[in-house]
């Protein structure tokens, strides 16, 4: 008797999952998921970076605020705000928010535990006529 219940109850279960999954398959309001931001795409060619994304000084410049601070190292850019809400001494980051030619090196980004998910892009090239 148990047998057939189990039975019944495990097909009910598989029916129900394959009518489930053949009349949902496909529906584009099941694939609207707010994916997270991902960083940039990188390739790396004889131990240097490649970004996808160049980001002009006028735009490091912008984001000099505790709530949108955007720090440059070696030329390459991190968002640190996040960072920052998450640390409690964050003073000489402060200072740096928006700056294009920052204080900060790698060793600093290392000791404050900056890592790469932080990265976002690399600061485009000057003009030679600017």
């Amino acid at each position: 008797m148990i047998t057939r219940v189990v039975f019944y109850l495990t097909t009910a279960v598989l029916v129900f999952g394959v009518f489930y999954f053949a009349t949902n398959y496909g529906r584009s309001d099941l694939a609207e998921v707010d994916l997270p931001e991902v960083n940039p795409v990188q390739t790396t060619t004889n131990e240097s970076v490649v970004f996808s994304q160049s980001i002009k000084a006028e735009q490091v410049i912008a984001h000099n605020q505790p709530t949108d601070c955007w720090v440059v190292d070696d030329n390459l850019i991190y968002d640190v705000t996040e960072w920052l809400a998450d640390n409690s001494q964050p003073k000489e980051v402060l200072s740096e928010c928006g700056r294009v030619e920052s204080k900060l090196n790698s060793t600093d980004m290392q000791e404050l535990e900056i890592t790469q998910d932080y990265l976002i892009g690399e600061l485009s090239p000057q003009e030679e006529n600017e």
